[in-house]
């Protein structure tokens, strides 16, 4: 889950009252440099691996492969009728 592999915050479950209290008293018994890394870890997570620029240099990534691909499978001879 993304809460957990960002160590950007903490989980609860949101149909559960006393999940949701859980998380708030686990939130407020850190200590302010551990929330202030926690958002850090949060931040670096969404810009390595959830942002706009990620997620379009990976399509770019993916189109590129396949076009590569067309084109080697193109001078070898397949896909010809």
């Amino acid at each position: 889950d993304l809460v957990r592999r960002s160590a950007g915050g903490v989980n609860c479950m949101p149909d559960d009252p006393q999940s949701i209290v859980d998380a708030i008293a686990e939130l407020a018994a850190k200590r302010p440099d551990q929330l202030a890394e926690m958002a850090k870890s949060g931040q670096a997570f969404y810009f390595q691996e959830l942002s706009l620029r990620t997620g379009t240099d990976r399509f770019e990534g993916v189109f590129h492969s396949l076009v590569d691909g067309a084109s080697h499978a193109a001078t070898k001879g397949f896909g010809r009728s």
